[in-house]
């Protein structure tokens, strides 16, 4: 019984740390997601614009 509150200290120690992991976690998650959308943008502006310049050079040798 003496020990108790040391062991009740040790638990709420290690729910923090479970807390701060799934924070962190979701923090990863939505950089993550963050990132994938973002380079899908830049690779679809990246492919729009070379169809854009191969359009351009199609309508320009024709």
């Amino acid at each position: 019984m003496g020990n108790q509150p040391v062991f009740h200290h040790v638990n709420e120690t290690l729910f923090g740390f479970r807390v701060l992991r799934r924070l962190i976690a979701g923090l990863g998650d939505i950089l993550g997601w963050a990132v994938t959308v973002r380079l899908a943008v830049l690779t679809i502006g990246g492919f729009r614009a070379t169809g854009v310049a191969a359009g351009n050079d199609r309508a320009r040798s024709s």
